[in-house]
């Protein structure tokens, strides 16, 4: 929307790591604009693209060692002219101008007229991932403060507000900590009423609508939920507490929960509520063991749950009393998404979608691997997903998915992976990608 009033006037474009004046092109083999600008020095270049010249935008390419190039120096211009686009987008050419130090490096482009050819690959990921580590400044103020760290150390599960792009995180043994600023700056918001760590990346999970509700199902400590954002309220703890669970959050006041609990004799004890975690009933049905096995139970109603060891999904509307096969696909995910008055769960094919409180499923868009998400952006059209073959992203409600990126490697402790112990958040508003599993620090990936 145009306005004349300067004062009125909103950023089209934002970078926290910086911004310089940049190029925009509209490149009409591809339908979409193309943004190129440097975030500080000469090796530090982004390449963006969006359907409008306002966003929002997509990472095609972040450089910070971009032609072997250093820091020191200036950025200056860089952008594709588009008289030297080809006809299908995908090969430019591009005008790019640095100065300093950093641009007497590598190819050293200083000072100078470059002209450089650049070809995009549809649904490629950058080589090289850049993951910053954003909770180890916050876990050693603690320690020095006196904290206790439980086993086995680090951080374990992350979520992220869609609205504002606010991430929050749970230090093991040490609660839940939200950062508005990508992880430079943190604070504790559970009222000590959480504590021990997620075992799973669907321990912690926020209502994607309303993303100020959260839950977190703690194993080894407190868990707890709060229905606004601002109060908190414990779960009356059963032994070693949980895997993960699922709350009615389509309810106002969001009281009816299922979840799995750890490590139980006989295996995969599934318990539910129906006054906010005050009191547990367990049921009679279990979910699998094995950790790499299908298993998902979810809440869609006051007495209306379903769950799925690899035999279909069954629902209940009487509590959990009896149950009833309703399709027989198995989900991956571990717990359903609502949104928009629709539940989300993921396939090793796809998107399953229900819009009648689980009675039926279908499957919704292209096919792509999701053992974590959908995470949601502005509307219902945009997603990030996680599976076995990285990080996708839809525009258009499934219909088509770009890798965005790959799964956060090993680095020691307990690995990234989407299908148990690796957690993962988006944020839409600054484009960041966030990571963690238990005994390792939090990283960020700017896309």
């Amino acid at each position: 929307m145009w306005v004349a009033d300067f004062a009125l006037a909103q950023p089209v474009f934002t970078d926290p790591n910086g911004v310089t004046p940049g190029a925009l092109v509209y490149d009409p083999g591809l339908k979409r604009f193309l943004l190129t600008c440097f975030h500080v020095g000469p090796s530090q270049l982004g390449v963006f693209e969006a359907p409008n010249p306002w966003g929002p935008w997509n990472t095609i390419a972040y450089y910070e060692d971009w032609g072997q190039m250093g820091t020191e120096g200036e950025g200056l211009t860089c952008g594709f002219p588009q008289k030297w686009v080809s006809p299908d987008g995908l090969t430019l050419w591009s005008i790019f101008s640095v100065y300093g130090d950093g641009a007497k490096r590598g190819i050293n482009a200083h000072d100078r007229f470059n002209l450089v050819k650049a070809t995009l690959v549809a649904g490629s990921t950058r080589a090289a991932d850049t993951w910053t580590d954003i909770s180890s400044p916050l876990l050693e103020r603690l320690t020095n403060n006196g904290a206790r760290v439980a086993w086995p150390g680090g951080c374990s599960g992350v979520v992220a507000n869609r609205f504002n792009g606010a991430v929050t995180i749970k230090v093991v043994g040490c609660g839940l900590w939200r950062s508005s600023d990508q992880g430079k700056t943190w604070k504790r918001i559970d009222d000590n009423t959480v504590s021990g760590r997620d075992e799973t990346g669907w321990a912690t999970s926020v209502d994607q609508y309303a993303p100020a509700r959260m839950c977190s199902f703690s194993l080894d400590g407190l868990a707890g939920w709060t229905p606004d954002g601002l109060k908190w309220k414990a779960f009356t703890t059963l032994g070693r507490n949980w895997d993960f669970g699922s709350v009615d959050w389509a309810a106002p006041e969001p009281k009816t929960i299922i979840a799995a609990k750890h490590e139980t004799d006989p295996p995969g004890e599934v318990y539910a509520t129906t006054d906010g975690g005050m009191t547990w009933k367990q049921l009679a049905i279990h979910l699998n063991k094995e950790r790499d096995r299908i298993s998902m139970v979810g809440a869609l109603g006051r007495e209306i749950f379903i769950y799925c060891k690899g035999d279909g999904i069954h629902r209940s509307t009487d509590g959990g009393v009896t149950w009833a096969l309703v399709s027989s696909v198995n989900p991956q995910t571990r717990i359903p998404v609502f949104f928009h008055a629709r539940h989300y769960l993921g396939m090793a094919t796809g998107l399953l979608v229900s819009k009648d409180q689980g009675a039926s499923w279908r499957q919704q868009g292209a096919a792509v691997n999701i053992w974590l998400g959908p995470f949601f952006g502005h509307d219902e059209k945009e997603m990030v997903v996680a599976g076995d073959d990285g990080v996708f992203r839809t525009e258009d409600a499934g219909g088509t998915w770009t890798r965005v990126a790959n799964l956060k490697p090993k680095e020691g402790h307990f690995a990234f992976s989407p299908n148990w112990f690796g957690s993962y958040a988006w944020d839409p508003v600054g484009h960041v990608l966030y990571a963690s599993a238990m005994g390792n620090p939090v990283y960020r990936l700017q896309l």
